[in-house]
């Protein structure tokens, strides 16, 4: 059983009286937060938190506030979750009542980061403050209990942040296999610090064009995963150079960004070398291709007599879903039954058609009307099998397909390629159809009345038509 005992914290000698705030939770988050404190940010705040009383005492950063008993949470987030709780007023009094903007870092997947953070960022919420979480997501050879540990971690601060950063730390092993492991760390720890600093320098420096604190908040109010990054670059292509430092990291989740809606940037450059509008042209061009049709913008440039022939770009991209699907449901209606299936699928701008052949000796059914046919069968056989109730069947896409069937038999006009197994079986009698395969349709199935049991199944791949039958 964890023993609480009941402390007056020590928030140590404050630095600055400043709007923006870094908090570290646990050891990593914490171990990000001094590295950024070496660097030497100025307009920023920085804290760290922990329920480990001898990380606390060996970091570096001046306040720090201790949750627990100072033994550690065993590695466990729920214990660390406990701690935290208990501590909400501290963590509320740590903060601080003037703090307009708090970054929260966080290594998810084991206890006090994990744990911790949810909370940290829930008394955060409550307090109006605009809250960014920069969390990593475990090694892949930390196991599955750990990774799913992170998961709940990250589902849970989601809630809270308006704004969150996923670094995937599998990606060091990817991108920086050959750095020593200090090293390699570093440029985990240089993704917060490049964040803070990008949001730290649009709000506390004043320029010829400027963005305040408002116009962050703005771009990053309520908005889920975002990037934030800043890069310098001199010489020809700078442009180009700065464009590509700024949005190609490796270490982040789901950098690829696409279809983004809220985008902020910032210009600064030397006296030697000015922006030129055509260098401005291509910053545009190569957001076009990011940007949704109803973007909200924001952006400002200035001189910074300290770049020389060099400029600067300060970029904040949020509300983007790279990997983006919608759901599907595919409902069938059987005799009396309605059953509804949830797929994933991509979304496509227009329904994708696939062309596909005419069987080898047969005539082109028209695809409107479909005309259903009845074939012949023995007069036993239509004494012996009851007959088919009218049956409709609906697709989730927008195109209209329908069609009645009486009877023992399903019959429909289908043209496919005459090079597979299915070139025989459109010619059965008792099974034909003529359909267009769109990428918005995926699965059909046509249930027998009596018993439920699937006659077939119509996957999207033209190539695989039919999976199989049913005995």
């Amino acid at each position: 059983m964890t023993e609480s005992i009941n402390f007056t914290p020590d928030f140590g000698a404050k630095e600055n009286s400043c709007d923006i705030k870094v908090i570290g939770v646990g050891g990593g988050g914490s171990n990000a937060v001094q590295h950024m404190f070496a660097e030497g940010i100025q307009g920023v705040d920085y804290l760290v938190c922990n329920t480990d009383q001898c990380h606390l005492d060996a970091c570096k950063v001046q306040e720090k506030l201790l949750l627990g008993n100072g033994l550690g949470a065993g590695a466990n987030p729920e214990v660390a979750r406990n701690f935290a709780s208990q501590s909400e007023k501290e963590i509320k009094e740590f903060i601080g009542e003037n703090t307009k903007m708090l970054f929260i870092a966080a290594g998810m997947g084991k206890g006090t980061g994990t744990g911790a953070s949810p909370v940290v960022a829930k008394v955060a919420h409550e307090m109006g403050i605009l809250t960014v979480g920069v969390v990593t997501e475990p090694f892949r050879f930390e196991g599955k209990r750990i990774k799913a540990a992170a998961q709940a971690g990250i589902e849970e601060m989601s809630k809270y942040v308006d704004s969150l950063i996923i670094v995937n730390n599998q990606n060091l092993m990817k991108y920086y296999n050959s750095l020593p492991i200090n090293e390699a760390y570093g440029q985990v720890d240089d993704i917060l610090k490049n964040a803070v600093k990008c949001v730290a320098e649009i709000i506390t420096v004043t320029y010829g064009q400027n963005v305040d604190f408002n116009d962050v908040k703005s771009i990053m109010e309520h908005s889920g995963k975002a990037l934030l990054g800043i890069a310098t670059a001199q010489g020809e292509d700078r442009v180009q150079k700065v464009l590509d430092d700024v949005l190609n990291c490796p270490l982040l989740e789901n950098a690829d960004i696409s279809d983004a809606k809220n985008f902020l940037f910032f210009v600064t450059y030397g006296p030697s070398q000015q922006i030129t509008m055509g260098e401005l042209e291509v910053l545009e061009d190569r957001f076009d291709e990011m940007q949704s049709d109803n973007v909200h913008v924001i952006w400002g440039h200035g001189l910074d007599e300290s770049l020389g022939d060099s400029i600067k770009l300060s970029l904040v991209v949020t509300n983007f879903d790279s990997a983006h699907h919608e759901e599907t449901e595919v409902v069938i209606n059987t005799t009396g039954d309605t059953i509804v299936d949830t797929i994933e699928e991509t979304p496509v701008a227009t329904p994708l058609e696939i062309p596909v052949e005419q069987p080898r000796n047969e005539t082109p059914a028209p695809a409107e009307p479909m005309n259903v046919e009845q074939p012949e069968a023995p007069a036993t056989q239509m004494q012996s099998t009851p007959a088919f109730t009218p049956q409709t069947f609906h697709f989730a896409d927008d195109s209209t397909q329908l069609f009645t069937s009486e009877g023992p038999s399903i019959s429909r006009e289908m043209d496919y390629n005459d090079d597979d197994i299915f070139a025989k079986m459109v010619n059965e009698p008792s099974i034909k159809r003529n359909d267009v395969i769109t990428a918005a349709q995926k699965t059909q199935v046509v249930v027998e009345e009596q018993n439920n049991a699937a006659l077939y199944e119509l996957k999207d791949d033209v190539f695989d038509v039919f999976h199989g039958f049913a005995d």
